[in-house]
């Protein structure tokens, strides 16, 4: 199968038809809640223009403006901070070998593992692929320590290819994706796995794995 038919396939397919519809309503809720907010807003100044209280419009800018740049800051550190332990338990662990970064999204991609409770809850979680001449592991930083989800050996590999993802309500994903196809059952891994690779675009990711084939 090429590379255009798997990602052809991903997106004709009923998942990626409910990701999109989920994606979609979430997209309108938050939109509704925006509206109700900035309704309650201006009925709260009218209220106050009402009883003759000053409004000073560049604090209320300024303090809105540092509110969203606070909140951005505070993401992009815990993320930083976050991906930088994965890079640090790696190299106190010994991993050795290619080594690609890359983000399980459970809103854009498909389980990749079988067994629940192995990946805490949340949005998504960073992993390390590593490669060798035994095959494919999958690592995570989970609760503080790095675990090794397991061995895929190349025997039990189908294909490794990248290809083009849509994210949100249709947005292509800038580095596009990883996918690896198993042909053997390999607990506690997907048939399937899709993963967005950090820094790097999917193509080079592919090749540096598959190099150490």
């Amino acid at each position: 199968m090429t590379k255009d038919s798997v990602g052809t396939a991903a997106v004709q397919g009923p998942e990626e038809k409910t990701r999109r519809r989920n994606a979609w309503a979430l997209l309108v809720t938050h939109a509704v809640v925006f509206v109700l907010l900035l309704m309650g807003f201006a009925l709260r100044v009218r209220y106050a223009q009402a009883e003759d209280v000053h409004i000073d419009w560049i604090a209320i800018i300024l303090a809105a403006v540092a509110t969203v740049v606070f909140i951005v800051l505070l993401a992009l550190l815990l993320v930083f901070r976050r991906r930088a332990a994965l890079r640090h338990a790696l190299t106190t662990s010994g991993v050795r070998g290619p080594v690609v970064l890359a983000y399980w999204s459970r809103m854009s991609t498909p389980p990749f593992l079988t067994q629940e409770g192995l990946t805490p809850l949340g949005r998504g979680l960073d992993v390390a692929i590593t490669a060798d001449p035994d095959g494919i592991h999958v690592r995570a930083r989970v609760r503080r320590r790095l675990v090794d989800f397991g061995l895929i050996p190349w025997s039990h590999l189908e294909s490794i290819d990248s290809g083009d993802k849509s994210v949100g309500v249709g947005i292509q994903a800038k580095g596009g994706v990883v996918r690896i196809g198993l042909r053997e059952r390999t607990p506690p891994y997907a048939d399937r796995i899709e993963l967005f690779p950090l820094g790097q675009a999917a193509s080079v990711a592919v090749q540096a794995l598959t190099a150490a084939r």
